[in-house]
């Protein structure tokens, strides 16, 4: 499945640890294929965002359909993963 949208890469020299964001704004029907493949949401960002994680990897879904994710080692902390999480939702773009 191909959606425009942006990534980067953060990768630290000495541990060799890579984090990956991603950000996209897919139409409705991508948005539910995406949801459906992610599994089931979880309320650890309470009514913001739908939230889906499984090992290091977060997607976030705003209401305003943009689709988040985070990826890397470091997320396999619930605190690290939660910590990106809520700065993606900080800069999400909101309606």
């Amino acid at each position: 499945m191909a959606i425009k949208g942006i990534a980067c890469s953060w990768s630290d020299a000495s541990s060799q640890t890579t984090l990956v964001v991603t950000l996209a704004q897919p139409d409705a029907a991508t948005l539910a294929t995406l949801k459906t493949r992610a599994g089931t949401p979880t309320s650890q960002f309470g009514g913001s965002a739908s939230a889906y994680t499984r090992g290091t990897e977060l997607q976030l879904v705003n209401g305003d359909g943009f689709w988040a994710t985070a990826d890397s080692p470091l997320l396999a902390d619930p605190a690290k993963l939660t910590a990106i999480g809520q700065i993606l939702l900080e800069e999400l773009p909101a309606g």
